[in-house]
């Protein structure tokens, strides 16, 4: 009997971000395990498509057209992209009427497909404008198996673990840095290569040893040795909680908005882009 063959649709980079891709790997290990998977990727600067485990088909662009060329064979598509919309959706489906479609979905948009996966906090299915067909599946927070490692070991806890994602589009570590240098606190700052600010960061904490700098690093084993944690209202701070470190959000795209909310309706220390200033007095 032949393996179910699923293709993942995903991009990552400098400026979109890399948790896409790391949250599609913790699905295809956890949930598709036994099917023959791959990744259709467009090539972007600062992507990770070179640490991806599974054979990657490389895009010669976004376009749904582009897209359509490479679905003949494959039983499934995970979609986990926010450029393929509900047209676009329509169009696969028509086009390839055997094809079982899936969406993740962080922003409650209406969606032509089989099944929406949304495993945000406080997500909510009697949100969603579904079509006949279509099924929602809230799954729990796609947390890597590293942090369930690093949870048990009994590390020394000091200072605050801080990380806007993998590439900080934004550019807003510098300045969180800078408001946070009068407290006199360690930080412990994870980042990663595709951080285009990086040369920049580094210059600062050469100067500024109160910051630690981990770059490429096991993200769970520096969330284990931090008391509390800044980061992005995204599964990051799923992440977070799970480790059990006191969390201030900080919404930085407004993809987050919906886990955001969560927080805040549930009284952990949250912030817009805007108010970062205000983080001197939240941590």
């Amino acid at each position: 009997m032949s393996l179910k063959k699923i293709l993942i649709r995903a991009d990552s980079s400098s400026k979109i971000g890399l948790g896409h891709i790391k949250r599609d790997l913790v699905y295809a290990k956890r949930y598709l395990s036994g099917c023959d998977v791959s990744f259709a990727c467009v090539r972007l600067e600062g992507d990770i498509v070179d640490e991806i485990p599974y054979k990657v088909i490389e895009l010669k662009d976004d376009k749904t057209s582009t897209l359509l060329e490479h679905l003949k064979g494959f039983d499934e598509l995970i979609v986990d992209h926010y450029g393929i919309s509900f047209t676009d959706q329509k169009k696969i489906k028509n086009t390839y009427v055997d094809l079982v479609l899936k969406v993740f979905d962080d922003t409650y948009e209406r969606h032509y497909c089989d099944e929406i996966i949304n495993h945000n906090l406080g997500s909510k299915k009697n949100r969603y404008i579904l079509e006949s067909f279509t099924k929602v599946n809230l799954i729990e927070p796609l947390i890597r198996d590293e942090f369930y490692k690093a949870k048990k070991l009994n590390l020394k806890k000091e200072g605050v673990f801080l990380s806007l994602g993998g590439s900080d589009s934004k550019n807003l570590t510098l300045k969180i840095l800078k408001i946070l240098k009068p407290l006199n606190i360690k930080i412990n700052l994870a980042t990663t290569s595709s951080n285009q600010n990086l040369k920049q960061l580094k210059r600062y904490i050469n100067k500024n040893r109160w910051v630690k700098l981990f770059v490429d690093a096991d993200v769970a084993l520096v969330m284990a040795q931090s008391k509390k944690a800044i980061v992005t209202p995204s599964v990051m701070a799923s992440e977070a909680i799970f480790m059990g470190l006191e969390i201030v959000a900080v919404q930085v795209v407004n993809n987050q908005a919906e886990i955001y909310k969560y927080l805040k309706q549930n009284r952990y220390k949250c912030i817009k882009m805007r108010d970062i200033k205000r983080l001197k007095c939240l941590v």
